[in-house]
């Protein structure tokens, strides 16, 4: 339970420092560019249906956190593939696909996962040391190579 919170808290906060950040580097909107929108509408969508409750990144993390801990997996992998094609990215998706990949006993996709979180820029490695969804992976040497490559020193040492 205090996983689950930590990581909705850490995905919350991921989301809205990203948000203050492209809000702070792209400035306010020009109003001729305000205008130029408003005359021109979006055209219609094309085939398919349209979605009336689209769900954003943090819900879609939500709902696979919360199945993770139902053990629901399927539906787990649904949310997560979601949230993947709405923030490709993100790296607590991926980060989330990994914990996934454990308890679907796949060690090497789970591995593959982590990379593509630490790439992506996850920096919870405290949180990461906490995680008990990871523990099937302590001992393996790739696990902690892969923690090792990408883990920032602590300032001062």
């Amino acid at each position: 339970m205090a996983r689950t919170s930590a990581v909705a808290a850490v995905a919350v906060l991921v989301l809205l420092a990203g948000a203050g950040l492209y809000y702070v580097k792209s400035g306010p909107a020009t109003q001729p560019a305000a205008d130029e929108a408003a005359n021109h509408p979006a055209p219609p969508p094309e085939a398919g249906p349209v979605q009336k409750d689209s769900k954003t990144v943090n819900e879609l993390m939500n709902l696979a956190i919360s199945h993770l801990e139902q053990g629901n997996l399927a539906e787990a992998e649904k949310d997560l593939q979601a949230a993947r094609a709405h923030a490709p990215q993100q790296p607590l998706v991926a980060y989330n696909t990994a914990i996934l990949r454990v308890k679907q006993h796949r060690p090497d996709d789970a591995l593959r996962e982590l990379e593509a979180s630490f790439v992506a820029g996850f920096s919870y490695f405290d949180q990461l040391d906490m995680d008990n969804d990871l523990d099937p992976l302590r001992d393996n040497p790739r696990f902690v190579a892969l923690v090792a490559k990408y883990r920032k020193p602590a300032p001062g040492k």
